[in-house]
This record gives C-alpha cells, structure tokens and sequence, in this order.
C-alpha cells in the first residue's frame, strides 16, 4: 500500500508538472522579447527625430547662410549702381561747370 502511495503521488507530481509549469517560462520569455522589441522601437523612434531635429537644423544654417550670402550681393549691386549715380552726377557738374566758365 505503501509503494502503491508513494507511485500515486510520483504519477501526480508529473501530471502537475506537465499540465502547465513549462508555459509560465514560456510566457515569461515571450513577453521578455515583447518589451525589448518595444524598448528597440522606443529608441530607434528617438533617434530617427534627433537625427531629423539635426537636419533640421542644418537646412536651417545653410539657408541663413544663402539669405546672408543673397543681402551681401544685393548690397554689392545696390553700391555699384549708387556709385555709378554719384559719378555720372559727378562728370554731369564738371561739364555744367565747363559750359558756365566758358560762358562767363
């Protein structure tokens, strides 16, 4: 009766055993790879916006260097023709001036 005892509950160890003790690590371990995946996505999602927020940023130096670049070629053509007033004005009063000597 002993032994008869003593195999009963070995054969119900192993029943238990094999009903549901493997799938707690399973599950463990699914949900470990789940919350990984999720930390992977989490992170490459951050580094896709700073690498975004970076390119941002640099568009936005090269185009204030363009603007900058566009107002010193402005000013040069603005000089050149503010310039070419003055001396036009410039040999326009030599000339009166001749005419006005000449005259008097």
């Amino acid at each position: 009766m002993k032994k008869l005892l003593t195999l009963s509950l070995i054969a119900a160890a192993f029943t238990f055993a094999s009903c549901g003790g493997g799938n707690d690590a399973e599950k463990a371990k699914q949900d470990s790879i789940k919350v990984a995946d999720s930390l992977a996505k989490v992170k490459a999602t951050e580094d896709s916006v700073k690498v975004a927020d970076s390119l941002a940023q640099v568009k936005a130096k090269e185009d204030s260097i363009k603007k900058a670049d566009s107002m010193k070629k402005c000013d040069k053509a603005s000089a050149t023709k503010t310039v070419k007033k003055v001396v036009k004005k410039t040999e326009e009063q030599k000339t009166t001036e001749k005419i006005v000597k000449g005259r008097g």
